[in-house]
């Protein structure tokens, strides 16, 4: 069961690698934005996959629960926006960004997991 975890763990360690690298290539590239979507997506199965599988707690922090009542107050405003298709196409990336945090809450667990997700942006800035 440890080495399944320690292969689980190494990834979801490409996958966030992969998905940082994604935002530097494809973020602002149209349709090129759904590989980065996809990669948070996986990253985001993975590590529900990881909690489940260890049987940890999921790290819900006080900086993620700001971020879903900002996404409520975001979605309340459906009601009086000019342009109402504007407002779901926010909203859908806010939760996008929220599940991203919640994935990267979750994967980084020790000083060490922080320093190598900074070497990940930082490699990921120079190969694009």
């Amino acid at each position: 069961m440890r080495a399944n975890s320690l292969n689980l763990e190494k990834l979801i360690k490409l996958s966030v690698f992969l998905y940082i690298l994604s935002i530097y290539i494809f973020t602002y590239r149209e349709g090129l934005n759904l590989i980065s979507n996809a990669l948070a997506f996986l990253l985001l199965v993975m590590v529900l996959i990881k909690i489940f599988i260890g049987r940890s707690k999921l790290v819900f922090n006080k900086f993620l629960l700001y971020h879903s009542v900002f996404i409520l107050i975001c979605l309340l405003s459906y009601f009086y926006a000019v342009n109402k298709y504007m407002v779901i196409s926010d909203v859908k990336t806010l939760v996008l960004i929220f599940s991203a945090m919640v994935a990267f809450a979750n994967v980084i667990e020790k000083p060490e997991d922080l320093e190598w997700a900074i070497k990940s942006f930082i490699l990921s800035g120079l190969i694009s």
